[in-house]
Parts: structure tokens; sequence; C-alpha cells
């Protein structure tokens, strides 16, 4: 609701809160959040040279790089924790989530700044705050003149949770470097162990949002469900992903079935998975029910008539922090238009197009 509170104590008029103004009266979900949400916002950064559109950019590019291993992380984790000695040990959040995907021999104390000279998976670093600082972590200057090289992280301190705010160090982050994905995690612990069975981060942030009883939201079990839960980032992002198969083609074969080939990705995977989707479907059907070693595929069930898109996914068992589980790469995809006669055997017509 937006009807009951009226305060306007704060010292920005943003942070004001009057009924009829477009902000929210409550403090807690009110219930379960539904959808898994995140945002990428570079507004508002003068701090670094580059325009809001520039850093847009640069952002997808490496998102893209990322998810197609054209660049590849060390399975590592860094947390340095500046509040040393406080009760609610805000940097166990780090520990919790970045132990179960790279392994706990692979997370260990460090310096923020080493993020600078190697390239990590997963970091966390908690300092006093400003909206622009961590104290003794980092601070938006240092985001803007160094490359820090953290494809994910979390930071706490005072302040800067509020990232609509200039040069906010949250969305500086997403400026710097090979940073993809960032939160304020600490007060709750935010919960990401579920991506080291292959989940996106969105549903962990999601998790995060409902958890009441689930998981210990602090040592002193404090701010569950509170409405300052927010994941900056693509929430479609995994920790790990797979090299894709390419130049993916279709054809007819007499019989009226549908082949389909595909080039091998140029580091050995352990199969492929092909799906199917009517054009006027929102989902896909599944037509291998194991990876095949084969490059090709005949589609014995294709539907009569109609516009239908394949997609060829790589697989690869992947060992974590947690266990194994069966891992794919992003989909290459090639969309066949089918049109069927039924004077002797059925024709079928073509118009084949690709995509990555």
């Amino acid at each position: 609701t937006d009807a009951s509170v009226s305060n306007t104590s704060a010292a920005a008029v943003r942070n004001q809160n009057i009924p009829g103004d477009g902000k929210f009266d409550q403090s807690v979900f009110q219930s379960g959040v539904e959808l898994e949400v995140a945002r990428v916002d570079f507004y508002d950064l003068p701090a670094f040279p580059e325009s809001e559109t520039q850093l847009m950019n640069t952002y997808l590019a490496k998102l893209s790089a990322f998810k197609t291993r054209a660049y590849i992380p060390q399975d590592l984790a860094l947390v340095e924790d500046n509040f040393l000695g406080l009760a609610e040990g805000f940097a166990g959040s780090g520990y919790i989530s970045t132990s179960p995907i790279v392994g706990i021999a692979n997370c260990s104390d460090g310096n923020y700044s080493s993020l600078t000279a190697q390239d990590y998976l997963w970091s966390y670093g908690t300092g006093p705050g400003s909206y622009s600082s961590a104290s003794g972590i980092v601070t938006t200057p240092d985001f803007s003149n160094s490359d820090f090289n953290s494809t994910f992280t979390m930071l706490f301190g005072s302040y800067f949770g509020d990232w609509d705010s200039q040069n906010n160090l949250l969305k500086a982050s997403l400026a710097s470097g090979k940073v993809l994905a960032n939160s304020w995690s600490g007060r709750p612990y935010l919960y990401y162990h579920p991506m080291g069975v292959g989940e996106n981060i969105g549903s962990c942030i999601r998790l995060s949002q409902n958890n009441t009883n689930g998981y210990l939201a602090s040592t002193l079990g404090y701010f569950q469900r509170w409405v300052h839960i927010t994941q900056l980032g693509d929430p479609t992002l995994r920790a790990h992903y797979v090299e894709m198969p390419g130049s993916l083609m279709a054809s007819t074969l007499p019989d009226g079935t549908i082949s389909l080939s595909w080039l091998p990705p140029a580091v050995a995977v352990e199969g492929f998975h092909v799906y199917r989707r009517e054009n006027a479907v929102n989902s896909w059907t599944k037509l291998t029910n194991l990876p095949i070693q084969t490059t090709t595929y005949t589609d014995a069930s294709v539907p009569n008539g109609g516009q239908f898109t394949y997609m060829v996914r790589s697989a690869r068992k992947q060992t974590t922090g947690s266990g194994r589980y069966w891992n794919q790469s992003l989909g290459i995809q090639t969309s066949a238009l089918v049109t069927v006669g039924y004077e002797g055997n059925a024709e079928f017509h073509l118009t084949i197009w690709q995509n990555a």
C-alpha cells in the first residue's frame, strides 16, 4: 500500500515517504515473492568517464563472454571482513554462500583489493560504509580506476545498500572489470549455495527474500523478508557454463522426418540435448532423455505442419563444492517452417535461419 506511512525525517527527499508518493508503506514482504527479479542500472555514476549507455554495452559484452566461456574465472572465493568482533558476523554470509560453490579449500580470507591482480568466481567484503565506500574494502573510485575481477561479489556496510544514490558502490561494481553480480548481504544473510548444483542467481535471491525460518537470517536473526533484499546483475546467471555447439543445420529426409546436424565445441563435452518448440508454444519439448554423443539427430515425431524451432545444448557433468550435476550450455537454435501436403508422400518446405 501507499496510504499510511507519513515520515519526512530523512535528510534526502528521495528517502522520505508520504501517502500517494509512489513509495510503498511496508518494510516486510507481505506474501511470498513470486518472480525472480534483479537489476542492471548504471544511472548516475559520474565517477566513471563512460556514459550510462557505454557502461551497459560493456556489461553486456562481458556477460556474453562469461556465458559462452570466452572468459573462465578460477573456482576461487575470497572473503575480507573489516567488522571482526561484531556479534552479527556479517561475513558469515560470504562463507555460507561461496564454499558450497567453489569448495571449502578454495575459499580463503584475503584483501578485496587482490581482485585486481587475480580473477575469482566469488568474493565478499564488509566494512563501515558510506554511499560510495566500504571502509578498508573498496570505494567507487577504486572500481572506476581499476578492474576488479570477481564474477560474483557481495558487499556490506552502512548506506550503500541504498543503491539509488549517486556513485553508489554496489552499482559501481558492475561497471568494473569482470563483475557481473553484486548484492548487499549481511542484514540479512543472502543464500547462493543452490548455484553449486546449477541454479541461477535469480532463484537464490528469491529464496533469500522468502526466507523466514528455513535458513539463519544472521547470527542474531535479523531482517528476514525485508523489502531491501535485492540483487544487482543478470538474474539468469549461473556459476558455471559449458561450451556451446555451433552451426546447427536442419534438412528434410525422404520419409518426411527432420534431420539436424551441428558442430561440437572446441572443448570436449559428454554429449548433447535436443529440444523442439512450436512457434505458438512458450515452452520447449526435450527430445533426448540422456545426452547423445553424436552430432546429428533425426526428429521422427514432428507434428504435421507449422513453424518449429530446434535447439541443441552441450552437456557435461559439473563438479562443485556441493557435488556433481549435469550442466548444459546455452542453446544454438534453428527455425523450420514445415508445410505438409498429402498428395502421396508428405512434402516439407523449410525456411531455415539461425541465431546464437
